[in-house]
């Protein structure tokens, strides 16, 4: 498997706080990316008003590639429109195992 966790910095000149940004993203990126081949997990995360991760893990390197190739104008639109710095943490292979239970406050 392949992962990536990016930290999401919104500017200055963002139209709005991280809970909008996380929104905007399940919103426009959570499904497509979801239906991609090698999708495995993607998940965000609020830090702080102006600080989120997104975490995306796909089979391999080359299908995660693949799907941000796919959806590359509608991550440039949130990037832009929340003035975000994108630093990546994580991008590497790795081996998993996993457990997961959605819970909502």
């Amino acid at each position: 498997m392949h992962i990536r966790v990016a930290k999401l910095t919104i500017g200055a000149n963002g139209i709005a706080d991280a809970d909008a940004l996380i929104s905007r993203i399940d919103a426009d990126l959570v499904g497509p990316y979801s239906i991609a081949p090698g999708f495995v997990g993607y998940f965000n995360v609020k830090d702080d008003a102006s600080t989120a991760y997104s975490v995306r893990v796909f089979a391999d390197q080359a299908t995660l590639d693949s799907a941000n190739q796919a959806l590359s104008g509608t991550q440039g639109a949130i990037v832009n429109d929340f003035d975000l710095t994108v630093d990546a943490i994580v991008a590497n292979d790795v081996t998993a195992g996993a457990a997961y239970a959605l819970t909502t406050a």
